[in-house]
């Protein structure tokens, strides 16, 4: 470990999981591995459940004010969320939300992101493998196994399917929230 590591662990940190570094450069380089990885886990774990508490309180107001004088004209509401990036309609039973303190709002943002990405990133890897499978008939022409370059070839792109799914589930989770007008 050495002060480019740390820079490292606090761009990443930043980039996926939008919190700052846990531990300061100093006490990074003498920290033990599993003992950094408890403490980013319990920041970022800290971290996710104060903004989702916070979406609920911002998205409450609102629920009410629609169940309230509106709640026999809907049985569904779309919530707008935002990562910064993208607009994302969160659709959840308009009672449930009321009832729940909007903390259904929270659980239907959780399941819509993930689905999202989930199939965001499977058609993406089916794009990926077939340009593979393309590209590995040229190996018989090099008397290469196309079956086995297209077996190992595909794995590393299911792992990194499997990586890039994660990040982007976290970052948007992390960095949800409900675009407020001024």
């Amino acid at each position: 470990k050495n002060a480019q590591d740390y820079e490292y662990l606090e761009e990443e940190l930043l980039k996926v999981f939008a919190i700052d570094a846990p531990v300061a450069e100093e006490q990074f380089l003498s920290v033990k591995a599993n003992d950094l990885s408890e403490k980013v886990a319990e920041e970022a774990l800290a971290s996710f459940k104060r903004k989702m508490d916070k979406l609920a309180s911002v998205a409450y107001p609102v629920i009410k004010q629609v169940y309230e004088k509106q709640g026999n004209q809907y049985e569904n509401i779309l919530v707008p969320v935002t990562d910064g990036k993208r607009v994302f309609n969160i659709s959840t039973n308009l009672e449930t939300a009321y009832n729940t303190g909007a903390k259904e709002i929270v659980r239907s943002f959780e399941k819509q992101i993930l689905l999202y990405v989930i199939d965001d990133e499977w058609k993406e890897h089916l794009r990926q493998l077939d340009e593979l499978r393309n590209s590995v008939q040229n190996a018989s022409y090099e008397q290469k196994d196309p079956l086995l370059i297209y077996k190992l070839e595909s794995f590393g792109l299911f792992k990194e399917m499997i990586d890039s799914m994660n990040r982007k589930i976290i970052s948007i989770l992390m960095r949800g929230q409900i675009p407020m007008r001024e």
